[in-house]
């Protein structure tokens, strides 16, 4: 009972489990080994406890912007793998976690931010080293045969129930109206090359050629033109000034003149005063 009512309790404060999955990129691996322990049992309680785990890792990987699940995957990501016990835990988690998605959407949605986060060469690396656990590689091979069953590839799928994992048969198909594929095989997708396409009667049609002068010729016909062209335009803006000009002259000889008294009068100061400078130096002179 004490187990069951703290399970209980676990499964409905979010922040707890969130906690769980931010441990897993600690620097000790203690404290990941345990984590890790603690997300699987946590997981393997409930099928519907899968769906929290998936709330937790895109909260937390959210607030951080990283990639989901990137915490896992800098653990299956480590080239040393020192410690293969944080590498069985992980994929067994991921892999539980995948078996009780309820539909395609979220199935994909998991695997493909794995795939993207080179899912694939990781598995490659630990299916190809020499000595490795064997737990790791049937966790790796429960892993490549759920995506090879989901995209209808591989109907037997013996391996999972060896591994005590219960595989959801009745996970409701994609809501899009095309059938979705693993992000693995759309990128392994081949176009048909031509050989493989019937040979069907097409007319080529014509396509239009671009006249390219040649360099042989004399440039002087183009140049010619082009220079017209230039001179023509300026001929044009010269000619628009001129009229501007003349309209301009036009406008201020026609407009009446109103003699200013007051200009006349200073006219007459200043022709007095050079009058009687002229007087001086003339008497000065004599």
């Amino acid at each position: 009972m004490l187990y069951v009512d703290g399970m209980d309790g676990v499964i409905h404060h979010n922040d707890t489990v969130r906690w769980l999955y931010s441990l897993i990129a600690s620097k000790f691996r203690l404290v990941v080994k345990t984590s890790l322990k603690l997300l699987l049992v946590f997981v393997e309680y409930s099928e519907t406890n899968a769906h929290v785990l998936m709330n937790a890792v895109q909260y937390v990987d959210s607030r951080k912007r990283c990639p989901l699940w990137s915490n896992l995957m800098e653990v299956l990501g480590e080239k040393d793998g020192i410690d293969s016990e944080l590498l069985v835990y992980s994929m067994t988690l991921i892999n539980k976690a995948l078996s009780n998605v309820p539909d395609q959407d979220t199935f994909y949605d998991i695997t493909d931010a794995l795939e993207e986060q080179n899912m694939d060469s990781i598995a490659q690396r630990h299916l190809n080293k020499k000595g490795n656990d064997l737990d790791l590689v049937e966790q790796f091979k429960i892993y490549e045969l759920a995506l090879k069953h989901e995209d209808g590839e591989e109907e037997t799928f013996d391996t999972s129930t060896a591994a005590g994992i219960k595989w959801n048969r009745e996970r409701t198909k994609s809501e899009l109206s095309v059938d979705r594929k693993s992000r693995r095989r759309n990128s392994l997708t081949t176009i048909p090359t031509p050989d493989s396409v019937p040979d069907e009667p097409t007319t080529p049609e014509p396509s239009p050629q671009k006249v390219i002068p040649d360099p042989t010729q004399s440039p002087k016909p183009w140049m010619q033109r082009k220079f017209n062209a230039a001179l023509n335009g300026r001929m044009d803006t010269m000619n628009d000034l001129k009229r501007s000009i003349n309209l301009d002259n036009k406008r201020i000889s026609s407009a009446p003149s109103y003699p200013s008294s007051y200009s006349s009068l200073e006219d007459n100061e200043r022709e007095r005063r050079r009058k009687e400078r002229l007087a001086k130096w003339n008497e000065k002179e004599k």
